[in-house]
């Protein structure tokens, strides 16, 4: 397969789109926003005015979108994928969302002959610039390796988790660790700053010790210790990531009491205006302790 369609150049899809390209793959891209296209199609890719243009004339279909609504416009809507499916072709479905929200369309590709892959990936912008992404695969295992070498392009630890459906799930699993350890490292380093440990301290320590996670290394290093919340991955993000993951609990019945603890915080960071800066931007308060007035009061 050398022909191959990309929808969603956001954060995560352009840089994903450019590795396939520098990879050599004859790319077709598509986004309602002008601004990536014409950046991805300066480096040799070509644009399709439509989705239905676009699935005319590649063998694999990539989607990564902002979330469920705009997977089932994509998919469903008029001069959507499905609408336009051959016997054969290829959708890889990247998006972090709802497991039952690809499964609802197995039934169109099924009919058309076409296969459904489901591959969300974990790893941030960074991990999308550097083609290092972890990429949790639900397909079959035939499937599985006839989209092995494109995925290997845009990731570097490749999972296959299952059937459709599995990889939506283990990301929503993933976000779940990962917003409850954010959580919890922001208290942590309240009590770190209350008690008069130095962050980096605390940090160093933790870091060879039992309570470390990879949300440490991650987070610590490049934006909470230099105060510096450009986005890597925005906190509006793993707002919604981890509110569709408490839903896939609820839904199957399991406690997630630790994780709904985790979105109080989450959504006391999103009223604050907080949603376009980096999740970690949650332990920016614990930094910066309120200042005191020239009468030894708080402010």
């Amino acid at each position: 397969m050398r022909k191959i369609g990309f929808i969603g150049l956001g954060t995560m899809g352009k840089p994903m789109a450019l590795n396939l390209v520098k990879a050599g793959y004859e790319l077709c891209v598509f986004d309602i926003n002008s601004a990536p296209v014409s950046e991805v199609v300066g480096q040799g890719a070509a644009a399709a005015e439509t989705i239905a243009d676009l699935m005319e004339q590649v063998d694999c279909v990539i989607t990564i979108l902002p979330a469920d609504a705009e997977v089932k416009a994509v998919y469903l809507g008029a001069g959507g994928i499905c609408q336009g499916l051959r016997q054969g072709q290829i959708a890889i479905e990247m998006t972090t969302c709802q497991p039952q929200t690809v499964l609802g369309l197995q039934e169109c590709f099924v009919e058309k002959g076409a296969v459904l892959v489901d591959a969300p990936v974990s790893g941030g912008k960074k991990g999308a610039e550097a083609g290092t992404l972890s990429i949790m695969v639900g397909c079959d295992q035939r499937v599985y390796h006839q989209v092995e070498p494109i995925l290997s392009v845009m990731g570097d630890n490749l999972f296959l988790a299952g059937q459709v459906g599995a990889g939506k799930t283990i990301k929503l699993i993933n976000q779940m660790l990962v917003s409850t350890h954010m959580a919890v490292l922001s208290q942590a380093l309240a009590l770190a700053v209350k008690t008069g440990i130095d962050p980096q301290t605390m940090y160093e320590i933790v870091r060879e010790s039992s309570g470390y996670s990879k949300v440490l290394d991650l987070k610590m290093e490049s934006f909470i210790l230099p105060q510096n919340f450009a986005p890597s991955f925005a906190l509006k993000l793993m707002h919604k990531d981890l509110r569709l993951a408490l839903e896939l609990a609820q839904a199957n019945g399991v406690d997630s009491s630790l994780a709904k603890t985790a979105m109080q915080v989450f959504e006391g960071a999103m009223a604050a205006g907080l949603g376009e800066l980096d999740m970690s931007v949650i332990a920016r308060e614990a930094l910066s302790p309120p200042s005191v007035d020239s009468r030894g009061e708080e402010e």
